[in-house]
């Protein structure tokens, strides 16, 4: 397998990044111990991007559902139409970038769709990932998905090797499988 080495500066050491054929990602920690991740594939990303866009208009439409009913029974013949169209257009600008922040900085970079399909965003040193870091990478996901159909992202993460889009870019961070524990059985000692 080829290999790509990155050296990215550490606050005390060179932290490296060895890529074998762009699937794994093995780090030389501080402490001097290899930690190998697997980068999460772009077929993964999207479909946890799908269920994340579905669980999010099934969200939004449940609140408009809520807002319509309660502005109808408060605002009666008044001005609550007005009131009903400000609101939803803050929910429904504010909402996905709100969904994906807060779940990735304050849920250790998971999402719903990115849990169910055991994915994670990490800094790109393996580090958990920052609120700021969350903050950057989904502001920029509207760079990401232009001209509309995500061709912007995808051929980010097709030219670069650690598969990562503009936002994972700008703000250092890179999506991997998360690791599932493998249980491990001895037999137990008995006395007879």
């Amino acid at each position: 397998y080829p290999f790509y080495i990155f050296l990215y500066p550490s606050t005390s050491n060179a932290v490296v990044h060895f890529a074998m054929a762009a699937q794994d990602l093995v780090l030389l920690s501080p402490e001097k111990s290899v930690l190998t991740f697997r980068i999460a594939t772009i077929g993964s990303r999207i479909m946890a991007i799908l269920l994340d866009l579905i669980i999010l208009l099934a969200v939004l439409m449940g609140l408009t559902i809520v807002l319509a009913i309660a502005m109808g029974l408060v605002g009666g013949a008044g001005g609550g139409g007005e009131m009903f169209s400000g609101m939803m257009m803050v929910f429904m600008s504010l909402g996905p970038f709100l969904y994906f922040i807060l779940f990735e900085g304050l849920w250790n970079g998971q999402t719903i769709g990115k849990k169910a399909l055991g994915i994670r965003v990490r800094m790109s040193d393996g580090t958990p990932i920052t609120f700021g870091a969350a903050l950057g990478r989904n502001l920029l996901l509207p760079a990401d998905l232009m001209p509309g159909t995500g061709f912007v992202g995808l051929l980010a993460m097709f030219t670069n090797v650690k598969c990562q889009r503009i936002g994972d870019l700008v703000a250092n961070t890179i999506v991997l499988h998360e690791r599932k524990p493998e249980p491990v059985f001895s037999v137990a000692p008995h006395v007879v």
